[in-house]
């Protein structure tokens, strides 16, 4: 399946439930960009795992790096809670998002503004993904030899492609 499939699309994969998956899959107290990368490089066919593969990044080798930049000390800020703009309770199973997931996100959402493209589609979450440096996520891609910068122009380039399909 497209990461690019139409909103109403009821077969649509949402990747920020993809990533609670992950999360909750890996007993974390907290979503993390680690949960970004694996969820990219989950069953789904989508832009982000394409790159990624094109770079022989794999589930199995990502999640050994990912463990091995955990085991050397990295980690995440835990981000305080959302101020609600309601009365009405927070999800309970929805587990906080660290500081560099939120910006990973959030930077992914500028850069559709910024180029002016019509949809989002997961590359866009990937180059948020590879601006923050400090996540497990970036720092598991470098511990896998990759330079960050390549993979960005890469990423640019598919979404700069004709072959990216719009609904």
């Amino acid at each position: 399946m497209s990461d690019n499939t139409r909103s109403s699309d009821p077969g649509r994969v949402n990747l920020s439930q993809l990533v609670q998956l992950e999360a909750i899959n890996a007993h974390s107290e907290s979503r993390g960009t680690q949960h970004i990368l694996l969820a990219f490089l989950g069953e789904y066919e989508n832009s982000a795992g394409q790159i990624l593969h094109a770079f022989d990044v794999t589930r199995e080798n990502a999640a050994a790096a990912i463990n091995q930049v955990i085991a050397s000390g990295v980690t995440e800020t835990p981000r305080p809670p959302e101020v609600a703009l309601t009365n009405a309770p927070p999800p309970l199973d929805l587990l906080p998002a660290t500081e560099q997931e939120f910006q990973a996100f959030r930077t992914g959402c500028y850069e559709v503004m910024n180029r002016g493209d019509r949809v989002a589609v997961w590359a866009h979450i990937l180059l948020g993904l590879l601006i923050v440096e400090d996540g497990i996520a970036a720092q598991s891609l470098l511990a896998l030899g990759l330079d960050l910068d390549q993979i960005r122009d890469s990423t640019l380039e598919l979404l700069d492609s004709p072959d990216v399909p719009v609904p």
